[in-house]
C-alpha cells in the first residue's frame, strides 16, 4: 500500500516540477527537481526483498540512481560537471546490468543495429553543432553518447522489459537535452526532457527486483 502511494507521489511531484514548480530562486527549483528522484530511490529500496541480504547487483543499481540524482543537481550548476557525473551513473548502470545479462545473439543484434544507426546519424549532426559552439566539448559528448548507448544495450540484454524501456527513455531524455542545448531550443523542452527522464529512472528502479529475483531463481534451479 505504501509503495503504491509512493509511486503516485513520485508521479505527482514529477508533474509538479515539470508544469508548476518555480524556476527561481535556484535552491527552491533544485529542491522540486530532486524530490521525485529521492522518491525513486526510496521506491527502489522498498521493492527489495528485505528478507535476504542485499545482492551486489542491487547495491550497484541503487548507487546508479543516487549518482544520477547528484548529477541532476550538478547539471543545473554547470553542464560539464553534470555530464561527467551522469557519465559515471551510466557506467554504474552498465556494471549492474552486465551482472545479469541473459545472453541472446538475436536480441544483441536487434538492439545494436538500431543504436549504431541512431548513433551515426544523430551523433554526426550533434557533434557538428557542438563543435561550432564549444569545440572542447566534442570529446566528452562523444564519450557520453558511446557510454549511454552501451547502457541501453546492456539493459536490453537483461531481457527485462522495465530495464529496456527505462534505458531507452533515459536515452531519449539525453538526446532531447542535447538537441535543446546545442541544436535548437525547444518550446516544451522541460516537458520532453524531464518526463522521459523521471519515467526512465522509475522503470529502471522497478526492474531491480525482478532482475535480481530471476538471477536467484536460476541459481536455485542449478543447485537443485
Amino acid at each position: 500500500m505504501f509503495k503504491r502511494a509512493l509511486l503516485i507521489f513520485i508521479i505527482i511531484m514529477g508533474a509538479f516540477y515539470i508544469f508548476f514548480a518555480p524556476r527561481e530562486p535556484f535552491l527552491i527549483a533544485i529542491l522540486f527537481k530532486i524530490i521525485p528522484m529521492i522518491g525513486i530511490i526510496l521506491y527502489a529500496l522498498l521493492r527489495l526483498d528485505r528478507s535476504n541480504k542485499l545482492q551486489r547487483f542491487e547495491i550497484v543499481m541503487i548507487a546508479g540512481i543516487v549518482v544520477c540524482s547528484i548529477a541532476d543537481v550538478a547539471i543545473a550548476i554547470t553542464f560539464i560537471a553534470g555530464l561527467v557525473i551522469f557519465l559515471i551513473g551510466h557506467i554504474i548502470y552498465i556494471t549492474g546490468f552486465s551482472m545479469k545479462i541473459n545472453w541472446n545473439i538475436k536480441r544483441f543484434f536487434l538492439i545494436v543495429i538500431p543504436i549504431v544507426i541512431v548513433g551515426i546519424f544523430y551523433g554526426q549532426y550533434l557533434i557538428k553543432h557542438v563543435y561550432s559552439q564549444d569545440a572542447w566539448l566534442v570529446g566528452p559528448v562523444i564519450a557520453y553518447v558511446l557510454v549511454i548507448s552501451i547502457m541501453v544495450i546492456m539493459a536490453f540484454l537483461t531481457g527485462n522489459i522495465f530495464a529496456i524501456v527505462g534505458s531507452i527513455l533515459f536515452y531519449l531524455s539525453d538526446a532531447v537535452l542535447a538537441w535543446n542545448m546545442f541544436i535548437e531550443s525547444l518550446t516544451y523542452s522541460t516537458l520532453y526532457i524531464m518526463s522521459t527522464y523521471y519515467m526512465g529512472q522509475l522503470l529502471i528502479a522497478n526492474s531491480i527486483l525482478p532482475i535480481s529475483t530471476r538471477g536467484s531463481l536460476n541459481h536455485k534451479k542449478k543447485v537443485a
